[in-house]
């Protein structure tokens, strides 16, 4: 197993984590969630793109850069329940609450559309193995998390600890990548 491959399963499975638990969360804060949905989805369809572009105009794709963004992405899981815990009591105008939300969507997704264009560049190979690769890392991981998230950890464990199984499996990946290199 690639390293590469590993941090883009981790990647894939922590971009629908944090989509589930922040429509999660926005349904325990508002009672409905219909409403926010498409803009949570289309919040994080914007940050990929935007972390894509990024890593085209501004940022070395490097394993140094590739091991900031994994460690970026444990941070967030370990920010995460505090974030909802403080908007849940603390924070009352709907309007900030709407924004902080997509603030956050849009956090996250730049992370993870930062780890992907990264790691295409990290990855040896044709452009067509690279892809596939990656993307099949991604696609496992995303349906790893979807189904193991939302059907067993999050109604078992609440989301605090899911955040922090999350965390730690980010951290991992930044080990495997670490030892991998040396």
């Amino acid at each position: 197993l690639n390293y590469i491959d590993f941090a883009m399963f981790a990647g894939g499975f922590s971009a629908i984590s944090a989509e589930i638990i922040l429509i999660i969360g926005f349904q325990i804060i508002y009672g409905y969630v219909f409403q926010m949905l498409g803009i949570i989805i289309t919040m994080f369809m914007i940050g990929l793109a935007l972390g894509t572009y990024l890593i085209s105009k501004k940022i070395n794709s490097n394993l140094k850069n590739f091991i900031i963004v994994q460690f970026l992405i444990s941070l967030y899981f370990v920010i995460l329940p505090f974030f909802l815990f403080f908007i849940k009591n603390y924070c009352f105008n709907e309007l900030i609450i709407n924004l902080l939300f997509i603030i956050n969507t849009l956090s996250i997704s730049t992370i993870i559309g930062l780890e992907f264009s990264i790691s295409t560049k990290l990855r040896t190979g044709t452009i067509l193995l690279r892809a596939a690769n990656l993307y099949s890392s991604d696609m496992f991981g995303s349906a790893i998390g979807a189904l193991i998230i939302s059907a067993i950890l999050i109604p078992l464990i609440g989301t605090t600890y899911v955040c922090f199984i999350i965390a730690i499996i980010n951290i991992i990946s930044i080990l495997f990548c670490v030892l991998r290199e040396k």
